[in-house]
């Protein structure tokens, strides 16, 4: 049965049909729906209904995108499949988005490697450490704080971080890793990360510039 014949059946309740239709806004404009984040917890139960992700599945399949859905830790969402990069090229993370993306997820593996998960498997660090990490592996000041909050904020979109309010006295803010951010990296993690970060510390040094990345570099 093909994606429209499926979508025929749901529009026979229009009661369903339009709420699949906001579910499916919610989780094109988020990338990916947490349950029990504001104003998701119906849409997710929409899109991890069996009958809706049979015709879900076969949709985003033509857009070249696939579906996720973690039943444990309660979140759905979609990552383009790699050969849709060429095509799409705005769905690539630019390269200071990648080292920000590493980090966090570096973050959230040793949180998980030293027991600090917390309930649906969320690690919470300062965020001023995260950057001062960044800084710490590529040895530059690659990215500055500002465009580090810029980039953690567009992951908070997407569902993959929450950002605590920043404490009055030492301007540090908790960040909650979801772990939905593993659905982004390999098992090569640590090494890809040294990788990346001084490969883009030579280009940067190279070009006599080490304050910042190109932001409209894309990522290989």
């Amino acid at each position: 049965m093909l994606p429209s014949q499926k979508l025929d059946e749901i529009a026979k309740t229009p009661e369903m049909y339009d709420r699949v239709r906001k579910a499916l806004y919610h989780l094109h404009r988020r990338q990916f729906i947490w349950a029990g984040d504001r104003q998701t917890g119906s849409h997710y139960q929409v899109l991890t209904r069996p009958d809706i992700q049979v015709f879900l599945e076969d949709y985003f399949s033509v857009e070249g995108l696939t579906l996720h859905h973690n039943t444990s830790e309660q979140w759905v969402g979609l990552v383009p499949e790699e050969t849709m990069y060429e095509i799409l090229p705005d769905e690539r993370l630019k390269g200071d988005e990648t080292l920000v993306l590493l980090m966090l997820a570096k973050t959230w593996q040793d949180g998980i490697n030293n027991a600090e998960a917390q309930y649906r498997g969320v690690i919470k660090a300062s965020g001023y450490e995260i950057w001062n990490e960044i800084k710490m592996i590529t040895k530059h000041d690659l990215i500055k704080e500002a465009r580090f909050k810029e980039v953690l904020k567009d992951f908070a979109r997407r569902s993959l971080v929450v950002i605590g309010d920043e404490n009055a006295e030492n301007f540090d803010y908790e960040v909650e890793i979801r772990p939905i951010i593993q659905s982004f990296v390999t098992a090569d993690l640590a090494d890809r990360l040294v990788s990346f970060a001084v490969g883009k510390t030579s280009t940067l040094s190279d070009a006599g510039d080490t304050d910042e990345p190109d932001e409209n570099e894309d990522v290989a």
